[in-house]
This record gives C-alpha cells, structure tokens and sequence, in this order.
C-alpha cells in the first residue's frame, strides 16, 4: 500500500493494516473496497485517499439517494461522475419510502442508507465499508450520547470497526479532524457538494456542530486529538464491565429457556435479587444480545421499574423496534413486527393423506405412522379447520383426568396473552382436535387405530420464542 504525508492517507493506510492483522483481507478487484459516498467533503477526501492507497481497480464507491432533498438527484449525479473520473466503480442507490408518522427523519434515514450500503456490500462481495466519520463527529456523538445519559455504551464513542450482517464496517478517519480534511481537500483542488440541510440548527447534532464545536476548538483546541486516548480507557472498562454483566446475564436466564434455543427470556425474581448498577448492567447486555441500539439512562430505568419491579403479571416498554415484556416471572424480547394481536381466520381442509400442512410461514401440523393414532380412514373423512383456540375451549390431556380450559392451560404454562394467538389449534367441527403447545386431546372417544396417525406442530425456527412452551414429548395415546 502506498504511503503518503496526507493526514487521511496515514490514517487509511493503518486502518487497513489493522484490519489485516485482525484477520481482514487486503481489498481487490474482485473483492474491493466499498466507500460510502455522499458527495460531501469527507467522504470525497476519503474516496480520493483510498484510491492513492490501493488503487481506483479495487475500489466501489456507492451513493445512497435518499430523496428528501431538491438537490438529491444532482448530487447522485454529481457522484457518479467523480468516480468516473477518478476511474472507480459506481454503485448508485435509492431508499425507498419514507418515515413513519412520528418517527426521527435522521433515524430513518440513516436505518435505510445503512441498510442499502450492507446489502451492496454483500452483493459485490467487498472485503470492508467504509465510512468517512472523523474526529469531529467522534466528539459529537459523545457530546450527544452524554446528554442522552447513555453511560458508557455512549462514552465509548463510534468504533473505528464493526462487523453488521456479515459485512466488515471501516471507519479510519476518527483520529482524524475536519479541519484537517478540509486543507487536504483545498491543497488538492477537491470539489464536493454542500448538504443544506447540515446548517438547520433545529436538529441536535448541526446544533452541536455549528454553535458549540466553534468555543470548544477555541478553549480546548487539543480535545479532538486526544479524545481516543480517552475513548481506549472508556473502552477497556466497557469490556471489563460487559464481561461481567454476560456472567450475570447468563445467572438470571429463566428455566423457560432450557430448549436450548438461546430465546432471550429472563427470569425477573432472579434479576430482582442483584444490586442495582449489576441489574442495570444485565438489562444493557441483555438489550445488547437482541442488536438493539444502548438504551438512554431513562429508557433503561423504565425497563428496571417495569420489567422488574412493577406491579401486577405484565410490564411492557419499546425499544428500538423491539417490545420489552413481562409476564410473571418471565422477561421477553419480541420484535414489534412478530408481535400478534389476533389470530388468523380458520383456514378449512380435508386431509388427504398430506405429510405436512403449512401453518402461514413459520410452522406446521405434521401427519405421521404412529404404533397408534387417530383412525387414517377417519380422518380423511371428516372437515378440519386451522384457528387459534379461543380461552374457553377444553382440551384433555389425560385419558384419565377432566378437561381443561384452554385458559387454565395458558396460565398454569405461563404463556402470556399477547403470544397466545400464535400457538394455532387443530379444530375437528367445533370440537378441539389438537392445541399447540399442549398436543392431542386425549378423550376417549376420539376413534383409535392400530397403526395410526400422530400429529404433531412444528416450527421452522430454531430461535422461535414459541419454543420455550413446548410441551415434553409424549406417546400419542397410551397402550392398551
């Protein structure tokens, strides 16, 4: 790689060099070097940087067109020639949609853009991203997160490297300032376009950077320079304190979660016995396993008092689209877009002596030979229907013992209301034939057959929290 006395330079030659050494592969043309491209000084002076470094063959530079500015067309095109110039590979990308109703624009966009630039990457099979987050921004972000109360998931600043979705996330300028880029990029003649929306003051971070950044480069001009020093130390404690919170994680993980499955399910008598600042840590790693963003400190104590210590079977609170629940005993972590209210309507069929029926996407009843089973002839005769089951159908799960209603079932199981609907039920007339979890009703005068058929649910997903209420398997019906 080549060397160079521009600042962005050096600091892109180590960055890769590290990257190597971790195990990372020297980009290539056929496994190039994704640069995320906005058009903007930064990212213009690390396009211009990498292709001293290693080369415009092995580089790919991609733009995401958000479409929320008047000029967004102009700068996609502004791109597109600047890496024709320079001889580097384009790739031009359109986010799609627009913010919920409510929801942060800059939220919005930066989930999108991310998720654009991950699946480019994939698709060209680069060897890493990389972004052109400075020094300046570093400071920012920490500046934001300490007002955001976010401790140190926040203190520790934006990491010089990730690994999302399988695609290795590079960001070498942090050590270097915008100051700095911004002579390489006048000594060199750079042109790149200016985003108007960076001067509107009513979002925080332009507020920051425009009106604060100015009095502290003028009282402490050094902060910028020295502030990874400070973010390593940050760091090191960070892991220290994180290892000590996947212990804990690991000793307060419910007895729900023995399928071995890894549901994040939590036990809340057990995390209600741990000092505070270690319940706070658990809670943060447990957020953490879910790939959430780090909860601000409101956040994470409205989850302390209502997945822990509140009153009544079910505490709930969202974040960063997932709905933290109890219910209990138990904690879960469901994503908001797997969260359902009500069942599907009943799906009727004859069976024809099918293996399988699907179950929507995510599971199904499986038919098989069993020593004994429901009668086949039987069953082909008879119309079945696929529904939820309601709270006072009765299920048998004994020869010898009473039916039971579906409700009393739910609860001695622990599941929670709201996961209910998920668990279908196989309906004979308006009679229950089969309820998941729970399996066969086992009344006697279902008609009987040696051999004969055993029906069980299925799930497609290992990680299904459905899962953790399965019912130990058990013989269809016992021998006479």
């Amino acid at each position: 790689m080549a060397s160079s006395r521009n600042s962005a330079d050096r600091a892109l030659t180590e960055a890769l060099s590290r990257f190597v050494v971790a195990g990372g592969t020297l980009p290539t043309p056929d496994h190039p070097l994704m640069i995320a491209l906005s058009g903007g000084l930064d990212s213009t002076v690390l396009l211009h940087s990498a292709m001293r470094v290693i080369g415009a063959g092995s580089i790919v530079a991609a733009h995401v067109d958000h479409g929320l500015q008047p000029l967004s067309k102009a700068w996609f095109e502004h791109c597109a020639a600047e890496s024709a110039a320079l001889g580097v590979r384009f790739v031009g990308l359109r986010a799609l949609g627009s913010p919920a109703r409510g929801d942060s624009i800059e939220q919005w966009a930066r989930g999108e853009r991310y998720r654009l630039l991950f699946k480019a990457a994939a698709d060209v099979g680069a060897a890493a991203l990389m972004t052109a987050h400075h020094a300046d921004d570093q400071l920012e972000t920490l500046l934001l997160a300490m007002a955001r109360g976010s401790g140190l998931d926040g203190l520790t600043g934006i990491a010089e490297s990730d690994d999302r979705e399988g695609v290795v996330l590079l960001r070498p300028l942090l050590t270097v300032t915008q100051a700095q880029l911004a002579r390489e990029a006048k000594r060199l003649g750079l042109r790149w376009v200016d985003d108007p929306s960076n001067l509107d003051l009513n979002f925080a971070r332009n507020a920051v950077r425009h009106r604060l950044m100015p009095v502290l480069r003028e009282v402490l001009p050094d902060l910028p320079g020295q502030l990874p020093a400070t973010i390593e130390l940050l760091r090191q404690a960070r892991a220290t304190l994180e290892s000590i919170a996947e212990d804990d994680l690991r000793g307060v993980s419910s007895v729900l979660s023995a399928s071995g499955t890894g549901l994040q399910i939590l036990d809340r008598a057990a995390l209600s016995r741990l000092a505070l600042p270690r319940r706070a840590a658990v809670l943060r790693a447990w957020v953490r396993s879910l790939g959430c963003l780090p909860p601000p400190q409101a956040r994470l104590q409205a989850m302390s008092d209502q997945l822990v210590d509140g009153a009544g079977a079910y505490g709930e609170v969202r974040h960063d689209g997932w709905q933290l629940m109890r219910y209990r005993h138990a904690i879960f972590g469901v994503r908001c877009s797997e969260r359902i209210c009500h069942g599907d309507a009943p799906a009727a069929f004859e069976w024809r002596g099918e293996s399988r029926v699907s179950v929507g996407a995510d599971s199904a009843f499986e038919f098989r030979v069993a020593a004994e089973g429901l009668s086949a002839a039987w069953l082909r005769t008879v119309p079945l229907n696929i529904a939820p089951a309601s709270s006072g159908a009765r299920l048998r799960l004994s020869p010898n013992r009473a039916s039971r209603s579906m409700k009393n079932l739910w609860q001695e199981a622990g599941i929670p209301a709201w996961l209910r609907p998920r668990f279908p039920a196989l309906w004979c007339a308006d009679r229950l034939l089969l309820a998941a979890p729970f399996g066969l009703d086992r009344s006697q005068d279902w008609p009987i057959a040696r051999p004969g058929i055993a029906i069980d649910w299925v799930m497609a997903d290992v990680t299904d929290l459905r899962r953790a209420f399965m019912q130990a398997p058990a013989p269809v019906y016992p021998a006479a």
